[in-house]
């Protein structure tokens, strides 16, 4: 479905740019560059817990195949996996690095034509990989690099589901002090552009961490051979709970932001309007 609507996008596009249709021809270029990369790849970056669970699962049940061809493909499709994982990795941080270089040459005349001409340039080679530094304030790496933070508790939470699935305290443990660490970090350093954005990350930080401490909790009556069944029950409930309140959440702050996003257009028409209109007074 993604596939066949950025095949329209692209379609699109490019009729446009042949019928020089100069309002339309943008914001349908805009569109293209999202859907050509950045939407594959926050889809890839997305995955990247999966990609480690089933490439896990992959190496240690190959005694389950009884045919050979399935298990080489599964283990070229995990090979695969790792590897793109590891090299929008790489990229994603080689990029916000370069960034960071060239702004830090050109922080004396940043305001001048030739550091934003610099700049603009950088943006443009990489426009297919805004994903990873635009969105985000571009004082430090900490800040620009945001996204690469995330994808790195991604991996590290995955990795502690799948390897430590026989010690449930040390596992619930190391989850816990990565959620922490997030809030406390988004809290503190308030790496996105958009106040509505922080606030959604530390929203949800914040419910994670009431469910991980009450399953932190359940760990621990595990550990002391605790029965506790309306103790369990009531922890039980409360993170049903609190999985209703994470998808309230997310409606909400999607809801607001497609108001902002219809907001930001209704003034961008107005003003492209009243331009118009003093060009055909004069």
């Amino acid at each position: 479905m993604i596939f066949g609507i950025s095949l329209v996008i692209m379609a699109g596009e490019r009729f446009a740019y042949y019928k020089s249709w100069k309002k339309i021809y943008p914001i349908l270029y805009q569109l293209k560059v999202i859907t050509r990369s950045n939407i594959f790849i926050m889809l890839l970056c997305s995955s990247f817990d999966e990609i480690i669970l089933y490439s896990h699962l992959e190496f240690h049940n190959q005694d389950n195949y009884g045919n050979s061809t399935v298990k080489a493909f599964g283990i070229i499709l995990a090979i695969a996996g790792i590897f793109i994982m590891l090299y929008l990795m790489i990229n994603g941080l080689m990029i916000v690095t370069n960034y960071q270089k060239i702004k830090k040459n050109v922080s004396s005349m940043i305001e001048t034509k030739e550091g934003k001409k610099q700049l603009e340039e950088f943006s443009a080679k990489w426009e297919n990989y805004t994903l990873f530094f635009r969105g985000y304030k571009d004082r430090s790496i900490k800040t620009q690099g945001y996204l690469l933070l995330y994808l790195t508790r991604l991996i590290l939470f995955s990795m502690v589901i799948t390897f430590l699935i026989d010690y449930s305290l040390v596992q619930i443990s190391l989850i816990l002090a990565m959620n922490i660490f997030m809030l406390v970090y988004n809290i503190a350093v308030r790496p996105t552009l958009s106040k509505n954005n922080i606030t959604e990350l530390c929203t949800y930080e914040a419910l994670l961490l009431v469910a991980n401490t009450g399953m932190f909790a359940m760990a621990i009556m595990d550990k002391c051979d605790i029965e506790g069944e309306g103790t369990r029950e009531n922890i039980g409930n409360m993170i049903i709970l609190l999985f209703l309140l994470f998808t309230l959440a997310s409606l909400v702050f999607m809801c607001i932001d497609i108001c902002k996003g219809i907001y930001v257009a209704y003034k961008t028409i107005k003003r492209e309007g009243r331009k118009k209109g003093c060009m055909l007074f004069v």
